[in-house]
C-alpha cells in the first residue's frame, strides 16, 4: 500500500510540473533588470516615454501608470515597475535573448517543458518565487513571436 501511495504522489508531482520557471533577478529588457525597480531606471535606460497614461489597477487597488515606448509598455505602481509588455524587436528579453520576430521553436531547448505544453498561440512560464508569469505569444500559422508579457496572478 505504501508503494502505491508513493507512486501516485510521484506521478501527480511529475504531472503538475506543466511549465518551466525563470528567476525574476535574471529577467531583463535590453540588459536592464527593471521588475520591482524604481521607475527612474526607465528614463535613464530607455529615455523619455512617448506617453504616460494614468489609470487604476483594480487588482492592486491603486493608481497605475503606463510608460509607453515604441514597442514597450511598462506598468508602474507606487513608483516601482510592476510588469511590462514587449511588442517590438528592438527590446531583447534576457536571459536567453528572446525577441519579437524570432520563431517560437527557438526557445524549445531553453524551456522544453513549457514548449511541449504550449497552447495554440502562446507559451507560459512561471517566474520563480513570485506571483508573476511570463507569456510569449506567437502567430499560430507562422510561429513568429509577436508579444512578450510579464503579468501577475
Amino acid at each position: 500500500m505504501k508503494k502505491i501511495i508513493f507512486v501516485i504522489i510521484v506521478l501527480v508531482s511529475f504531472n503538475c510540473k506543466s511549465q518551466d520557471t525563470i528567476e525574476i533577478s535574471k529577467l531583463s529588457v535590453n540588459g536592464v533588470n527593471i521588475l520591482g525597480k524604481d521607475k527612474s531606471l526607465l528614463t535613464s535606460n530607455f529615455g523619455q516615454p512617448s506617453e504616460i497614461i494614468s489609470s487604476y489597477s483594480e487588482m492592486d487597488e491603486d493608481q497605475m501608470y503606463e510608460y509607453k515606448y515604441f514597442g514597450l509598455t511598462v506598468y508602474v505602481i507606487n513608483n516601482f515597475v510592476d510588469s511590462f509588455v514587449v511588442t517590438n524587436s528592438e527590446f531583447l528579453l534576457s536571459p536567453n535573448n528572446i525577441k519579437i520576430g524570432n520563431n517560437i521553436s527557438s526557445i524549445e531547448n531553453i524551456f522544453p517543458i513549457s514548449y511541449s505544453h504550449r497552447k495554440r498561440d502562446y507559451l507560459k512560464l512561471d517566474i520563480k518565487d513570485s506571483d508573476m508569469f511570463l507569456t510569449i505569444e506567437f502567430n499560430e500559422i507562422s510561429k513568429i513571436i509577436t508579444k512578450i508579457n510579464i503579468g501577475n496572478y
